[in-house]
């Protein structure tokens, strides 16, 4: 599954970018029939290393202005994205073999993951994440009786 996504997203990025309205269009196209039959939305104009991985096909989504490096390990339900649509300046950079844990979401407009990161489930990434580190979010949870 993987290497068919790849392929199909690589060769619509890469006529994305050519800039030939044309080949625009069928990029597109062939995005919106990748988001349909695997339910991951890499949006086209992102910059993904060798090898990614994405470990189950459901509800990612990466921005167009995100550059991934090598080895990138990506589970279901990521969100890598930035906070303010109407921002000028968009660099969301993450380095070479990072893990990205279920369900974590990235969001910045300008943010730095460095290389060898493991990012835990559920975490909530804000602001940079240097080389060689585990980031988690420590959630404590509440358990509240109801009134009946």
């Amino acid at each position: 599954m993987n290497a068919i996504f790849w392929f199909w997203w690589r060769l619509a990025n890469a006529m994305y970018l050519s800039g030939n309205r044309n080949y625009k269009k069928v990029a597109k196209r062939i995005n919106r029939d990748l988001i349909s039959n695997f339910n991951v939305d890499v949006m086209l104009g992102a910059i993904i290393g060798d090898n990614p991985w994405i470990n189950h096909f459901s509800n990612v989504v990466i921005t167009n202005f995100a550059v991934i490096g090598n080895n990138a390990s990506i589970k279901q339900g990521v969100t890598i994205g930035v906070k303010n649509i109407n921002g000028s300046h968009y660099s969301i950079n993450i380095g070479n073999n990072v893990d990205i844990g279920a369900n974590a979401c990235i969001i910045s407009d300008v943010i730095k993951i460095g290389n060898n990161v493991t990012i835990g489930a559920q975490a909530l990434v804000l602001s940079d994440i240097p080389d060689n580190s585990i980031y988690i979010n420590k959630i404590t949870p509440v358990l509240l009786q109801k009134k009946l």
